[in-house]
């Protein structure tokens, strides 16, 4: 995994960035409290406002806190990688439907769990 290292304007900018878009939160969040008090029912425009304001306040916080650490390469456990989902469990490769609807152990919501059984 390459090791990824931002220059200090780069976050600088982010962070800058992030403080500007919670700071635009103010008109945004005056001009959908107008809106709303004109109108008793919800309208588009109200939505899409709210939706603005949302995303500026999760992207402005996201940015002031972790900059340019949000696009830093991390680990991912091997078995998400691959794209198909594996279910080993103890070692045992999953059980197929056929299995599962002829054993009474394989009913969902069952509480069996093969390290717990009574000898």
């Amino acid at each position: 995994m390459s090791q990824w290292r931002p220059r200090p304007a780069t976050q600088i900018g982010l962070r800058l960035i992030g403080l500007a878009l919670l700071i635009s939160l103010r008109p945004q969040a005056a001009w959908l409290h107008l809106l709303v008090r004109q109108s008793p029912s919800v309208t588009p425009l109200q939505l899409m406002l709210a939706s603005s304001c949302f995303m500026s306040a999760a992207a402005g916080i996201a940015l002031l806190l972790m900059g340019p650490d949000l696009w830093k390469p991390v680990r991912v456990a091997r078995r998400w990688q691959n794209g198909r989902q594996r279910a080993h469990v103890w070692g045992k490769s999953p059980r197929t439907a056929d299995d599962a609807c002829s054993s009474s152990r394989g009913r969902p919501g069952s509480q069996h769990h093969p390290t717990l059984e009574k000898s």
